[in-house]
């Protein structure tokens, strides 16, 4: 566990129970937490996997190679059209994310 996720979750304002929880699932993963770009950031062998990203409509869990994931049911999102590999869960309340 990172200290600065710490800090960062104990800061936000927004989706701060979500963001906790979110956290909790991941690091059940072999992911090493780490804080990139001011947000909570899991990578494998150094190489960035996802980011947990606050917005104001939702917390969006990001995968950076998200295009390469198989989504038969059209659940991931795209981060726009300047991003072409990217692709997001979105999360609107705790009740969403399973431990």
């Amino acid at each position: 566990m990172n200290p600065k996720v710490d800090k960062f979750i104990k800061e936000t304002k927004l989706w701060q129970e979500e963001i906790s929880k979110l956290r909790s699932v991941i690091l059940k993963t072999k992911l090493q937490e780490e804080f990139k770009w001011n947000l909570p950031c899991y990578s494998y062998q150094e190489g960035n996997v996802v980011i947990i990203q606050p917005f104001n409509a939702c917390l969006g869990l990001m995968f950076f190679k998200g295009s390469l994931l198989k989504d038969t049911k059209k659940i991931l999102a795209s981060n726009g059209p300047n991003s072409q590999a990217g692709r997001r869960f979105e999360f609107t309340s705790v009740s969403q994310i399973s431990k």
